[in-house]
């Protein structure tokens, strides 16, 4: 179970774990205060066997520092907590609306303003159920076979 103290000599953090068959292997974390404006990601650096059973290590990290971090990690670092889409995404979800507005208000008017029923209340139906044979076509001559195969 790891036990917190507070070194005042340093003015950090400790966490001490103790470990071994009989409770002789200690191990000190402290954690470091990394005051840097923009700071990366916690660093980890062993400081090595002090004696047989002693270990030290080092975690710098804006967290150690007093009201640096939430919840959400370090406060006031952009990107940590947002998420954002891109310019490619934020195109493809236009176009998609698009197209359902399309299909949306093109099948409202076909079937109030023009009477249509059935498949007649897709807009240009004739354009929409012959597409997937023309992809077809369009794919077989690309690919090298000739038109009367088709």
């Amino acid at each position: 179970m790891p036990q917190f103290t507070y070194d005042e000599l340093t003015g950090d953090t400790v966490i001490g774990y103790t470990a071994g068959a009989l409770g002789n292997v200690h191990t000190f974390v402290y954690l470091m205060c990394d005051d840097n404006p923009r700071p990366g990601p916690p660093q980890f650096y062993p400081n090595g066997t002090i004696s047989e059973n002693l270990y030290v290590l080092m975690l710098y990290t804006p967290c150690a520092c007093g009201n640096r971090c939430d919840a959400n990690g370090v406060i006031g670092q952009k990107g940590s907590d947002k998420f954002t889409l891109g310019v490619g995404y934020l195109i493809l979800i236009g176009v998609i609306g698009v197209v359902l507005l399309y299909f949306v208000i093109g099948a409202l008017i076909m079937k109030y303003c023009k009477k249509a029923t059935g498949r007649e209340i897709i807009p240009n139906s004739s354009f929409w159920c012959g597409l997937p044979s023309n992809i077809k076509r369009g794919c077989m001559s690309m690919c090298g076979q000739s038109y009367e195969k088709m």
